[in-house]
């Protein structure tokens, strides 16, 4: 009757250690010496949500941890329709909501990823509404609450869009500015011991097939922006002009 995932321990216990050191010890700790030989960080990622988590934790117990991964579940779905308005009704609404990226990040508690995502998804609203510094902002955070996915669905989604934007100069600069925050988040990682105990193989492979699964986060919505555009075309009546003479 219990279920318990890798990222479920994760987020219990550093919230549980953050928690008890600002309360019983009144400090944020740098290190988290009970884990990783001695060596782990407290916040080798994740800093928003697990540091606001720890701060509630003597209010709402462990609870606090499953009540973040609802908002941040939440978050994303909402960041999701507000970036793309087009989806927010019938079979496309049904269509991100079984997005399998999202539904298997709230069943095995990827809280980091869900918070993350969401800002990321939210910086997509604002580009798109032309609020460029917000737009900066908010990819600035979920890059620097997730490095090591985030930070990279960042990169190819630049990339993709690269092509469209109108004024590159402005993209590469606001997005330039976005990693301000995300370039030291992403050394902390790489500081973790859990990166230098690992195999080059093992961290390639693992970050290759995370990266191809999360992504879909933000690729779903977007090809079914894509495929409502074509059928919207499509189905579109050619219009026939006449000239009065």
């Amino acid at each position: 009757a219990v279920f318990v995932s890798d990222d479920a321990i994760s987020n219990y216990g550093h919230v549980w250690y953050v928690s008890d050191r600002i309360w019983h010890f009144h400090h944020i700790p740098w290190s988290m010496p009970v884990i990783g030989h001695g060596k782990a960080l407290a916040f080798p990622y994740a800093l928003v949500p697990w540091l606001s988590a720890a701060l509630l934790r003597p209010v709402l117990g462990d609870w606090v941890v499953t009540l973040w991964l609802v908002v941040g579940t939440v978050g994303l779905i909402a960041a999701t329709f507000w970036a793309f308005p087009e989806l927010r009704r019938g079979w496309w609404a049904a269509a991100v909501l079984v997005n399998p990226a999202l539904v298997v990040a709230s069943i095995i508690g990827q809280l980091p990823f869900l918070w993350g995502a969401s800002m990321l998804m939210g910086a997509v609203a604002c580009w798109r509404r032309r609020r460029y510094m917000a737009a900066a902002v908010l990819a600035g955070l979920g890059q620097a609450t997730h490095p090591a996915v985030v930070l990279p669905m960042g990169v190819v989604l630049v990339a993709w869009w690269w092509h469209w934007e109108p004024d590159r100069r402005r993209l590469l600069r606001y997005y330039a500015a976005s990693l301000i925050p995300a370039i030291p988040a992403a050394l902390l990682v790489f500081a973790s011991p859990v990166f230098g105990d690992s195999d080059p193989v093992v961290i390639a492979t693992s970050f290759f097939g995370t990266l191809g699964v999360r992504i879909l986060v933000l690729a779903v919505p977007i090809a079914l922006v894509v495929v409502q555009r074509r059928l919207q075309s499509r189905a579109s009546p050619l219009r026939v002009t006449t000239r009065v003479p």
